[in-house]
């Protein structure tokens, strides 16, 4: 899912989140594409056609490089004027991802092959997740008398830890 949501990114201007390949000099091959009845080639092919595009037409602004890392979208800022700090390798925090997909035409979905109502690439990128409170997690016995936390409570505890760790580096 972290690659399909990546390939949408690079299809799509980081600033307008206009589709790259909607450019005069591109609209013949984009009609082209527009034409095949496979949802799933028409994605294909409109990423092959984007993926030499770092221009966008609309706005005037380079496109991000886009690279997958470990269970994270991590981007190279190309344009200087869109640059927060001195580093242009930054790493692409799922809200600001959420952001620019929300932005994405339904015009622009369609002919990228998808639909805004139910394959918007948005939805992939959960915002909410419901979890049990602790007390209605069981704790797990290691010995007759002692009990700890069960292994999903240990779990969130690490995440938790882990992304504030990130965000104060950051």
């Amino acid at each position: 899912m972290l690659d399909y949501v990546r390939k949408v990114l690079r299809m799509v201007c980081c600033k307008c989140s206009h589709l790259l390949a909607d450019q005069p000099e591109t609209i013949n091959e984009l009609k082209s594409r527009q034409n095949l009845r496979n949802p799933k080639h028409r994605f294909n092919e409109m990423f092959k056609l984007c993926q030499n595009i770092k221009i966008c037409h609309s706005c005037q602004t380079i496109n991000h490089k886009y690279r997958k890392g470990a269970l994270r979208i991590e981007y190279e800022v190309q344009d200087s004027s869109m640059m927060t700090t001195n580093d242009p390798k930054q790493i692409l925090w799922p809200e600001e991802a959420k952001k620019i997909l929300d932005k994405i035409s339904a015009e622009h979905l369609g002919m990228i092959g998808l639909n805004k109502h139910s394959s918007n690439p948005s939805n992939m990128i959960i915002e909410d997740l419901a979890v049990a409170p602790p007390p209605v997690r069981p704790s797990v016995a290691m010995t007759n008398t002692m009990r700890s936390e069960d292994d999903l409570t240990v779990a969130y505890k690490q995440i938790i830890k882990q992304n504030n760790e990130i965000r104060r580096a950051i």
